[in-house]
């Protein structure tokens, strides 16, 4: 802002009409500046089809192409818009000319596979210049990895292996996250791994409240937000479970540090809300608008993410803890799962986000290597592939009529069994009401959730033959979840929440042959995927939020946490001994040994196999895997000055639409 760029430190094959619109784009006089972005990419399109000739400063001459110079002249473009919107928030006033909306991906490196499955799978500073994210070179274990928007090349954090919800301190130069129960902090230009604490529960979404203070939610066995000092020591609950209002979870955390407000999301009643808490005097309040994550104050407009993943704005008086207007819903849609949104804001206005994925899928069958065998013609909604056990049948959900607005799940369900080598399809329900198939012990039957009309779920069960019709198979208290049947076929490991919409979920064990009372076997928030292993000793699972995979006994020898940060989907293989999982790079299997203690002995990356790989199962004898892999699963984006375009949609949607005096 005080002297011009040394121009002469652009590489020698710049293009002449790049040098001038470099100069144009960075022009303090604002009346002289580049207006337009359209103006630019007309420049940008040329370099990139070679119509420029890249003349040198000294005044020699170079082929068009010049290797490398596309994504030098993206990065230089990048560069200038993030320059104008850092300039206008570090001055805390409006630039005359509104910098324009620069969309582009976080990484285009098709090897550096980013990792969303998580809450929080990534961050932004403040001043929207860094990125910090989840990501693994194809084959390799994921890390934390840095991006400085204007270099087009990420950078990996050295010693964050397995490290997840990450979070930017707010000048920029730590990021801390979680890694196996632990909090730790690294610089976000790199550097050696701070241990700031040791946490005896599960640890989700961290936010700074300043550069000496850290929050982070909680999700078992003890539940609120918690904060703990950035230079280390001993947690402390800062906003406990308000049980008068039935609340029993507290989830993402954002503090706006302008207001020492404190935002997140309460589970009440089957409901989640978005709630708020003052720093200052300790109030809270239910702010009363159903909401997934808070992202973040533009303009006096709480930005958040709804349910169904639209983003929302509404006046928000952040002294009074309330919505003062009607609710905006906004053109954008960010990815969403069972675990939250994929989405954070800056405070100058830059949107990171994950754009949705599509519900359609190719359905594969691979061998051992992951080399295809066959594949579906079609894409659709297949979910949930089960192999029968003697791997001949493929059982599978196919999602239909679109995702339901406000869960974000498809709008009806039926099952499915394919012929394992032609894929040749067989229908087995036609309510739109049956999920989650699994098979039974002999192969002869699936056992599936069929939601009633009260929206609760129920275990059923039906004869592949069709000898006999669909039959409830158990009465069970709650809403099902899901249901595995035991070897023996004589009990139900069912998981269930205490309503259609509960935030906690219990696991029992329900014998039906003969009918006896159901045992709880776990009490937890969030579990998923329950598998019985082949010699029904082991139960295997993985929690949605946490993303680690365990396996438990069913009698009384132990219990261990398998992966240490990034797990989901476990399948066992038929020798009980080996658990089959999905990480962010692909499939990986852990070899286990049960004497003297439950331990893994091994675990090991596959090669060969995709990391789109949504889900999947495998063979007895895992020479046969059956994937999901969708046709788009989302990609990771950045919005450069969103915050300016959305005082735009602001002022388009106040302004009168008639006539007026």
């Amino acid at each position: 802002m005080k002297t011009d760029p040394d121009w002469r430190a652009l590489p020698d094959a710049t293009p002449a009409e790049m040098r001038r619109l470099l100069r144009r784009s960075l022009e303090r006089n604002p009346k002289n500046r580049l207006h337009d972005i359209a103006d630019a990419r007309i420049v940008l399109t040329e370099a990139m089809d070679g119509r420029l000739d890249p003349i040198a400063s000294h005044g020699s001459v170079t082929g068009a192409r010049t290797p490398g110079l596309w994504p030098a002249l993206t990065a230089l473009a990048i560069t200038a818009a993030i320059l104008t919107s850092v300039v206008a928030w570090r001055r805390g006033q409006t630039s005359p000319v509104e910098p324009p909306l620069v969309r582009f991906a976080v990484s285009s490196d098709p090897d550096l596979q980013i990792g969303t499955a998580e809450t929080t799978p990534f961050a932004i500073s403040a001043d929207g210049r860094i990125i910090v994210f989840r990501a693994g070179l194809r084959g390799s274990a994921d890390s934390l990895w840095a991006r400085t928007l204007g270099d087009p090349m990420p950078r990996e954090l050295v010693d964050t292996q397995d490290g997840g919800r990450p979070a930017i301190s707010p000048d920029g130069a730590w990021v801390a996250f979680v890694v196996s129960n632990q909090i730790k902090k690294v610089r976000t230009a790199g550097g050696p791994v701070t241990h700031l604490a040791t946490l005896n529960n599960t640890s989700g979404a961290l936010s700074w409240v300043s550069n000496e203070e850290i929050l982070y939610e909680t999700i078992r066995p003890s539940l609120g937000i918690h904060s703990v000092s950035a230079n280390g020591g001993v947690p402390k609950v800062l906003i406990p479970i308000d049980s008068s209002t039935g609340e029993v979870s507290q989830r993402r955390p954002l503090v706006i540090r302008d207001s020492r407000v404190v935002l997140y999301v309460s589970g009440a009643r089957g409901r989640a809300e978005l709630a708020a808490f003052s720093l200052e005097d300790g109030r809270r309040a239910r702010i009363g608008v159903d909401g997934a994550q808070a992202l973040g104050v533009v303009e006096d407009h709480l930005v958040w993410v709804r349910s169904d993943g639209t983003l929302m704005a509404a006046p928000f008086d952040a002294r009074a803890l309330k919505v003062t207007g009607p609710l905006i819903p906004l053109a954008e849609r960010v990815g969403r799962s069972e675990t939250g949104t994929k989405a954070a804001l800056s405070q100058s206005g830059a949107l990171l986000y994950l754009t949705p994925a599509t519900p359609a899928a190719y359905l594969k069958v691979l061998d051992a290597m992951g080399g295809t065998r066959i594949e579906t013609s079609e894409a659709k909604g297949f979910r949930w592939p089960r192999l029968s056990p003697d791997g001949r049948r493929i059982a599978v959900e196919i999602a239909s009529g679109g995702l339901d607005p406000l869960t974000g799940e498809p709008v009806a369900t039926d099952l499915w069994i394919l012929d394992q080598k032609t894929l040749e399809p067989t229908r087995m329900t036609s309510t739109g009401r049956a999920s989650r198939p699994e098979w039974t012990p002999d192969g002869r039957s699936l056992i599936y959730v069929a939601r009633s009309s009260t929206n609760l779920r129920e275990v059923w069960i039906l004869p592949i033959d069709r000898s006999a019709e669909p039959r409830r198979l158990a009465e069970i208290e709650g809403s099902v979840q899901h249901a595995v049947m035991e070897p023996d076929g004589r009990s139900l490991i069912a998981l269930t929440s205490g309503s259609a919409g509960g935030a906690t979920e219990d696991m029992f064990r329900i014998p039906i042959d003969p009918p006896g009372a159901p045992s709880k076997i776990l009490d937890m928030a969030r579990l998923q995927g329950p598998r019985v292993s082949p010699d029904g000793r082991w139960l295997t699972y993985y929690e949605r939020y946490a993303g680690d995979v365990h396996v438990r006994s069913l009698g009384d020898a132990g219990a261990l946490q398998v992966t240490n940060g990034r797990g989901a989907m476990p399948a066992w293989a038929g020798d009980s001994r080996r658990l089959f999982y999905l990480t962010g790079a692909g499939l990986a299997v852990a070899e286990l040994q049960t004497k003297p203690v439950l331990s893994v002995t091994r675990r090991k990356a596959l090669s060969g196999f995709s990391s789109r790989i949504e889900e999947f199962d495998v063979s007895r004898d895992a020479q046969t895997f059956v994937v999901i892999v969708p046709v788009n699963p989302g990609e990771v984006q950045v919005a450069v000055n969103w915050g300016d375009e959305l005082r735009r949609t602001l002022r388009a949607r106040q302004a009168p639409s008639g006539p007026h005096p």
